[in-house]
């Protein structure tokens, strides 16, 4: 059984000599064979995680869901558009619903 190195980044792992990144998660997944670690994500996800980063994640959530219903209130007020409005809030809720399952180690 042949082993191989593993070299830990900032987030991801590379089996050395494979060619292989794995990305970090509850299981590792391959992202992509001889793909750069700073390549593995695009531009708006690592955006995104640097904002989980630095809010954490029930927060990043809290802050999705304001959006949501700001939006929603200026369809309302500026638009008239009380359809879209209400799917807005629909989201938001949906969005509150979930992040308050979320559980941080």
């Amino acid at each position: 059984m042949t082993r191989n190195k593993i070299l830990v980044a900032d987030r991801d792992i590379i089996l050395e000599g494979t060619g292989y990144i794995l990305e970090k998660g509850d299981k590792f997944r391959v992202i992509e064979k001889n793909k750069k670690i700073n390549e593995s994500l695009d531009p708006e996800l690592e955006q995104i995680e640097m904002l989980i980063d630095s809010l954490g994640l029930p927060k990043f959530f809290d802050q999705i869901v304001e959006v949501c219903y700001l939006k929603a209130e200026h369809l309302r007020s500026a638009w008239q558009d009380e359809g879209q409005a209400k799917l807005w809030e629909r989201n938001a809720s949906i969005i509150e619903s979930a992040s308050s399952k979320i559980v941080i180690y």
